[in-house]
């Protein structure tokens, strides 16, 4: 069994050295006794703490002309994986509904922007009250061609309603139509008023002089909720090579992240990369 168990380290190991990309250890069974499972065992669990540390990550705030900080621009990139978060709550004065191309230059905030040298990012929209929420995961496959899939802002059922509160402590809510039917003339209606039967008084339930009773009453609570839904972009790809670089000659690390207006490219806020 120790063989299988071996085998199968020794598999394991070959795949994370494939994936990595950056390990590259080999062994002579003329110059080296082979491993034994021990030492291959612990090998793996070395080699897999690496691994989960080897994520690469770099984020910014992002602020309008003026100083005023609207939100964050994060990057991640571990293995065959990478991801890329805005997430950005401006005044829609300047954050306008539309669309917008995150670029990454090569000088800094002002001024003094630079050449662009990455704009590899799917468009982002802004809701009608300035809000961007744009998630894009991205799953590199070199020679397995490209896929993509996105989820936009849910819809979601909501409107105004009346909440009808009765004096025995009965609730109904009432929606669509009904609300206006209800508005007209039954607002704060009142009970029926009835008369004290000899039926009810043999069973008690009022006195035989007492000519009327008061049935139950209610009263209508108008509501009117804030429907509104903010602006939310999850996009899925597969890709076939990178679409960032977090180190190297190429890295996004103190590039200027700048937000642009897709229709006239103009400059809606800024900020520095730095690695976390």
């Amino acid at each position: 069994s120790s063989g299988i168990y071996a085998e199968y380290g020794k598999q394991w190991y070959q795949r994370r050295v494939r994936d990595t990309k950056f390990v590259a250890i080999s062994w002579s069974s003329n110059l080296f006794p082979r491993p034994t499972l021990e030492a291959m065992l612990c090998f793996m669990l070395l080699l897999a703490a690496f691994h989960l540390n080897s994520a690469l990550k770099a984020s910014c705030s992002m602020k309008v002309d003026g100083g005023a900080d609207i939100g964050t621009a994060a990057f991640s990139s571990e293995g065959s994986s990478q991801s890329v978060r805005v997430n950005l709550d401006g005044d829609p004065s300047i954050v306008k509904e539309g669309d917008y191309k995150l670029k990454i230059h090569d000088g800094s905030c002002g001024d003094a922007l630079g050449d662009v040298y990455n704009d590899n990012f799917s468009t982002m929209e802004a809701g009608e009250r300035g809000e961007i929420n744009f998630s894009n995961r991205m799953t590199i496959k070199p020679g397995g061609g490209m896929s993509y899939s996105s989820l936009g802002r849910p819809l979601i059922h909501c409107g105004p309603y009346l909440e009808k509160i009765w004096s025995d402590g009965r609730r109904e809510v009432i929606y669509g139509e009904q609300i206006e039917v209800e508005k007209r003339g039954k607002k704060n209606k009142k009970g029926k008023k009835k008369g004290c039967s000899k039926r009810k008084a043999k069973k008690g339930k009022c006195k035989p002089d007492s000519t009327f009773e008061l049935g139950p009453t209610f009263q209508l609570i108008e509501h009117n909720p804030d429907c509104y839904v903010p602006m939310s972009q999850s996009i899925n790809m597969q890709l076939e090579e990178p679409s960032f670089a977090l180190e190297g000659d190429q890295s996004l690390v103190g590039g200027a992240a700048v937000l642009h207006a897709k229709d006239d490219d103009s400059v809606i806020a800024c900020c520095t990369l730095e690695q976390e």
